[in-house]
């Protein structure tokens, strides 16, 4: 199973009510956490800049598992 996260340059300061999908943390890449991770990549590269944010994937190693799981509920 993928992973992903979703990134930032260091410049970026964020606002303290900005979503930051679980903080740059690799999470299971469900469809979800993929749609989630789309729309706030967009939404936050449109305030901060184009660029500034993007996503990432792996392939899902246990030796590499953190453990963290998307927190809450998809509605989107």
């Amino acid at each position: 199973m993928k992973q992903l996260r979703l990134l930032w340059r260091e410049d970026v300061v964020h606002h303290e009510d900005d979503e930051h999908f679980d903080c740059g943390m690799w999470v299971p890449a469900t469809p979800c956490a993929q749609r989630k991770a789309k729309i706030i990549c967009e939404v936050q590269n449109a305030v901060y800049g184009p660029g500034s944010h993007w996503i990432e994937e792996r392939e899902h190693a246990d030796q590499f598992f953190d453990g963290v799981v998307l927190r809450g509920h998809c509605d989107l």
